[in-house]
Order: structure tokens, then sequence, then C-alpha cells
């Protein structure tokens, strides 16, 4: 099962950057921040393809060894991967809801 590291990353100059880390994922939970260069997982310094490969063969809960610079300094951080989340959402509206929009947008009932 493919895995998610809870991150937006980029390629830059050869460089793995993180444009942005969701909040409650992987990433951030690790300690992991918007901008950090990743210099090395597990040792090995690897490119946006080669990261998205390692995940995509990675399994839940395995652990991942990160060294990556934040602000001119080296970090090291173990981040655990986490099982993919689903992305969707159910709206539901109610039926004092559907009156009340109904009346804001000056819509009229046929009933």
């Amino acid at each position: 099962m493919p895995v998610q590291l809870g991150v937006d990353l980029y390629e830059e100059a050869g460089k793995v950057k993180i444009r942005f880390c969701y909040e409650g994922e992987a990433a951030m939970e690790a300690g992991l921040s918007a901008g950090d260069e990743l210099l090395s997982i597990n040792g090995q310094r690897m490119s946006l393809q080669q990261l998205e490969a390692l995940c995509k063969r990675s399994a839940p809960g395995e652990s991942l060894s990160i060294q990556a610079v934040r602000r001119q300094r080296v970090i090291s951080v173990t981040l655990q991967l986490q099982a993919p989340t689903e992305d969707w959402t159910m709206l539901m509206v109610h039926d004092e809801q559907n009156s009340a929009q109904k009346g804001w947008l000056n819509l009229q009932d046929n009933a």
C-alpha cells in the first residue's frame, strides 16, 4: 500500500523542498516545515521521483530517517509513514438551512 508524507514537495535546481506541510500529517508530526530542503532519506540523497517511488513501495508504520536543511542548519527527524487519507467531503443541507438559503437568495418556494 502506498504511503504519504503529508507534504507538498517541489524540486528546484536538483533540491527537493517542502512547499507545504499538512496539519496533523506525518511530516508535521516529525517536525518538518515548509521551506525545508530534504538532504537525505535513510542516508541517501533522493530526487523527487525517487522519493515518490519510495512512498509507493513502503508501508504505513515504517519509519524514515530524514536530514533536512532549515535556515542554513541541518536537522534530523524520524518520520513515521501514514496511510493516505481519503480526499472527500460530504455536504448536507438541512431543511431549515435550505429555507434560509432560498430567502437569502430571494427564491420562491413553488410548494
